[in-house]
């Protein structure tokens, strides 16, 4: 994350509390600790939001997300992965 007040605040983290979660927040002076994340969103918001139309409800906004995942795993090769997609990149990596 990037620190930011909607991370940090109280409502936020008991949310995060209630359903089980663990939030990422990476130490000052050590962005590269959350950099996948971060580049998750990155490519989020300007590869997949520009090609799709912005959801008018939870529903669709979930289903949006839910597409961006299983693109973004299961679909989008990566040069930084020699041409493979994140899913086969860490499945090669486990059976090492």
């Amino acid at each position: 994350t990037d620190r930011g007040a909607a991370y940090c605040s109280m409502d936020f983290n008991n949310y995060l509390t209630e359903n089980k979660c663990v939030h990422s927040m990476s130490h000052p002076g050590h962005p590269w600790e959350n950099s996948p994340m971060e580049r998750w969103w990155n490519d989020f918001k300007h590869i997949w939001m520009d090609h799709h139309p912005r959801p008018a409800n939870l529903e669709e906004l979930e289903t949006l997300v839910q597409g961006a995942i299983d693109y973004f795993n299961r679909k989008r090769a990566y040069a930084s992965k020699n041409g493979l997609t994140t899913e086969q990149f860490r499945n090669q990596a486990v059976s090492c």
